[in-house]
């Protein structure tokens, strides 16, 4: 089933929009069917490609809708001529702020989106937009996903999950809490795996190369002015950069970064494993002179589930353990540059001169959802850059 509806301006001056048919693909909560009849009313000739958007947290059904209308209107305005496949998956939890269930639901999905894509013939192009790049990169990496590319928007993913340099275990890495700052790496959650020696297990409880042979299809599109993944420093609290006079606005800054501070803390929000959070009052002196086999049995940080104290973890447990309990320790990939990859492109340094926004808190930056929110009048030539570089025309 194509979907036509009739979208109306918006007030926004940045905002504009007319709907053309898309097609989609659904997923509530697993992308099971698949909407393809050719629209009568397409305004192309078809060139036997495809393009797949993905979605990023919090997006409903009909705002992923919205997501792919204004995305198909955009490539096509310049000079697309692949087929469009809107990905709707369900990383929209139910009370609305859980971050660590989507990253859990973004793995679950992923064996179904490497389905479905693989099912379509002709190249194809995949695109995900901020945490929908942990469904595209866990569909690559772990299922087998056939597509040429993957340009990588905003992406909501550690990049030592692409690129093991990254990962930085100094302690001015604002990613490293500052309660954690006396003890040494070696008693940290994001380091217990560095005490297992492989195949055991536990020794693939890191973000560290979690997606490292994706590495070669990615076309990064990040932005030095994303809000949203931009790092702060080590003792961000779930207030920080936060006024009551302009409380949403400026909630969005360092989100990212937060909820990977709080793994383990488990105060007001957060996740109650492992993480930085400390199971003990263990001093800083004591566990640093703990043996490797004391570590192993009985780690300081906060306990978590039962099955990651042995050698033989599921796969969907190693999984769920990274997106609750084991904190990254490098920049999120939509806010640097990864250099290993096909392409780094800053979009906030490819805007328009006149852009539409000097917003009170973040200037003129190309902000997280910019892709979206921006009319095609200021974001053309990111939109022409993804036509150029999938080779769409």
């Amino acid at each position: 089933m194509i979907e036509t509806p009739n979208t109306q301006n918006s007030g926004d001056r940045c905002r504009r929009g007319t709907a053309f048919p898309v097609s989609f693909v659904e997923d509530f909560p697993d992308i099971v069917a698949i909407r393809t009849n050719a629209p009568p009313n397409r305004p192309y000739i078809p060139n036997g490609k495809n393009v797949f958007l993905v979605h990023g947290f919090r997006v409903g059904a009909n705002e992923s809708r919205g997501w792919g209308f204004e995305f198909f209107k955009k490539l096509l305005r310049s000079g697309s001529r692949a087929d469009f496949w809107m990905v709707t998956w369900n990383g929209n939890p139910s009370d609305g702020i859980d971050y660590y269930w989507a990253v859990n639901n973004a793995f679950i999905t992923s064996s179904n989106l490497a389905a479905v894509v693989n099912s379509v013939s002709g190249e194809k192009v995949v695109m995900a937009h901020s945490l929908g790049n942990m469904v595209v990169s866990s569909a690559f990496q772990d299922h087998g996903m056939n597509a040429g590319k993957y340009f990588a928007l905003n992406a909501a993913v550690a990049s030592e999950a692409f690129d093991a340099t990254l990962f930085d275990t100094a302690t001015n890495n604002p990613l490293v809490h500052t309660a954690w700052h006396d003890y040494h790496p070696r008693t940290w959650s994001a380091c217990w795996n560095e005490l297992f020696p492989a195949p055991d297990d536990r020794s693939r409880l890191t973000w560290k190369s979690r997606f490292a042979s994706v590495a070669p299809k990615v076309y990064n599109y990040w932005s030095s002015g994303d809000e949203v993944l931009e790092l702060g420093d080590g003792g961000l609290s779930l207030l920080s950069n936060v006024t009551i006079e302009n409380f949403w606005p400026q909630a969005r800054q360092n989100t990212w970064h937060k909820q990977e501070l709080f793994k383990g803390r488990n105060v007001l929000y957060g996740s109650g494993w492992c993480g930085w959070g400390l199971e003990s009052n263990v001093v800083a002196s004591v566990a640093n002179a703990a043996s490797t086999n004391v570590l192993q049995a009985a780690p300081i940080f906060e306990e978590g589930p039962s099955g990651m104290y042995t050698n033989s973890i599921p796969a969907a447990l190693r999984n769920e353990i990274l997106a609750y309990g084991i904190p990254a320790l490098s920049a999120p990939v939509g806010r640097t540059a990864l250099n290993i990859v096909n392409k780094d492109y800053d979009m906030n340094l490819h805007k328009p001169s006149l852009w539409c926004r000097n917003h009170q808190d973040y200037g003129n930056n190309w902000l997280h959802s910019d892709i979206q929110n921006i009319a095609y009048y200021y974001t053309f030539r990111v939109f022409d850059e993804f036509v150029n570089e999938g080779v769409l025309r």
